[in-house]
């Protein structure tokens, strides 16, 4: 069986896994098998090297700007809100800002909100008001799809 003497390597194209991570991190790992089994390589926390020079907001938005799609998983944890002035002025969390720079850089956007008929623990569900604010104006932006009950 003759083969092409050279073929062209297989492109993988890098998708970023955005979302809180003690209570996603079950989901998160399951999204980043299905995107395996499609070939695709996921570009998330568990697995980014952060530059010395990085912090949390840089090294964030490079995994976004590294990527060719964007998939966000909300839950009921607002997540990290950095201070900010220049970079994060909306006092934005971690997520919602990946979420703004894929929007920025016109990436494909696939957001999934968890309802709330979803099983969640106690310990999962966001208590600071403030943050409660945050978490709830994020999760009412445009048309996302809604994880129900995924038994």
């Amino acid at each position: 069986m003759a083969t092409a003497p050279n073929p062209a390597p297989t492109n993988f194209k890098g998708v970023m896994v955005s979302s809180t991570f003690a209570d996603l991190e079950q989901l998160r790992a399951e999204l980043m098998k299905a995107l395996r089994r499609e070939k695709l390589f996921a570009i998330g926390m568990e697995d980014y090297v952060v530059n010395p020079d990085d912090d949390v907001i840089s090294s964030s938005l490079n995994m976004v700007r590294e990527g060719s799609a964007y998939v966000g998983l909300i839950s009921h944890r607002c997540g990290q809100v950095p201070e900010c002035t220049e970079r994060n002025s909306d006092a934005y969390s971690i997520t919602r800002l990946e979420f703004e720079e894929a929007q920025k850089l016109d990436r494909p956007t696939l957001v999934f909100i968890m309802g709330a008929d979803y099983p969640v623990k106690a310990g999962d569900v966001e208590i600071d008001l403030e943050k409660r604010k945050k978490l709830d104006a994020y999760r009412q932006q445009g048309d996302c799809a809604t994880l129900g009950n995924l038994a």
